[in-house]
């Protein structure tokens, strides 16, 4: 389950525009997952905050938090 909320959650930030792929085994335990970001030098509040802002949609509509 933890592998399909993790595909679903980087899905919908990929359609937001933020490329934030899932983590799944062998780079985490078995049953868990994760999402990777990545920040460069050019990314700036702004960016941030829209990306936080993603995070907190996206896990709300997921039920997630």
């Amino acid at each position: 389950q933890e592998w399909k909320n993790a595909s679903s959650f980087s899905r919908a930030l990929y359609e937001k525009g933020i490329i934030a792929p899932p983590i799944t085994k062998p780079a985490v335990d078995e049953g868990d997952a994760r999402i990777r970001i990545s920040f460069m030098a050019s990314h700036n509040r702004i960016h941030v905050d829209q990306m936080l802002n993603a995070f907190e949609e996206i896990g709300r509509q997921m039920t997630l938090i």
